[in-house]
């Protein structure tokens, strides 16, 4: 077990937010052609599933997680890549849509 305390929702979204549509996005980063960073998707991965069922039950959610999330599967093509990245990007592009479904409960 972790002594580190559970990440606040405020912490998840940020994290979030910085991946989807930051700076130094992921999106952004495939739209340079750069090398995508494994641990950086696991975070926005690992992210999003915490906010999973945070906002089931609420009539809002915060609207830059909203901005965020919003057509995010296209985000994550370059046809630049070779097919092999192309299809492990289009796959997280795919589970980025799905949790992001899921964390609104739609």
């Amino acid at each position: 077990m972790s002594d580190r305390p559970d990440p606040s929702t405020a912490d998840l979204v940020a994290v979030v937010v910085a991946r989807l549509i930051g700076p130094d996005s992921l999106p952004l980063q495939i739209r340079g052609g750069q090398f995508v960073d494994e641990r950086e998707v696991a975070e926005l991965l690992d992210a999003m599933r915490a906010l999973v069922g945070r906002f089931t039950d609420e009539s809002a959610v915060p609207k830059e997680l909203a901005l965020a999330t919003v057509g995010t599967a296209t985000r994550f093509e370059n046809a630049q890549y070779p097919q092999e990245q192309q299809d492990r990007l289009e796959d997280l592009g795919a589970e980025v849509e799905r949790l992001a479904e899921e964390m609104f409960g739609t």
